[in-house]
């Protein structure tokens, strides 16, 4: 059993990109932005105080899928597996980072849900891109 297992909903920050492993194979990443918000007391409303970063890496057959129709700006929801990695910065300050090894990725809705969580319009017709969580991401 893996334990490690997440579903992030965000916006995506960048067009997917891809690149080839060293078997040809395709691997396709792209930014997800996750805004973080409070209730205010004061004013009776949600307020964005952060916004978290994700790296999010696709292979295979659900990144050929991600390249074709995931773009900038596109609601997403990402279900995989959470990768951390250590680096050092810039200015010498030891940090960390935290990725998503997706094994799916669905459109959420347009930039700002207007559609839910099962469809994606594109020129007038329905792409068959269903919101699904996978029994088992380990398959």
């Amino acid at each position: 059993m893996n334990d490690n297992y997440c579903l992030i909903i965000g916006n995506v920050g960048e067009n997917p990109f891809l690149r080839k492993n060293k078997l040809n194979k395709p691997i396709v990443q792209f930014t997800l932005a996750q805004d973080v918000s409070k209730y205010s007391n004061e004013k009776g409303q949600f307020v964005k105080t952060n916004t978290n970063w994700f790296k999010v890496t696709v292979f295979g057959n659900e990144a050929d899928r991600v390249l074709k129709y995931i773009k900038k700006s596109n609601r997403v929801c990402v279900s995989g597996r959470i990768q951390t990695s250590a680096y050092t910065n810039e200015h010498g300050i030891k940090t960390r980072s935290f990725g998503i090894i997706a094994k799916s990725v669905r459109i959420a809705g347009e930039p700002r849900g207007e559609l839910g969580c099962f469809s994606q319009k594109q020129e007038n017709k329905e792409v068959g891109l269903e919101f699904a969580l996978p029994m088992n991401i380990n398959k």
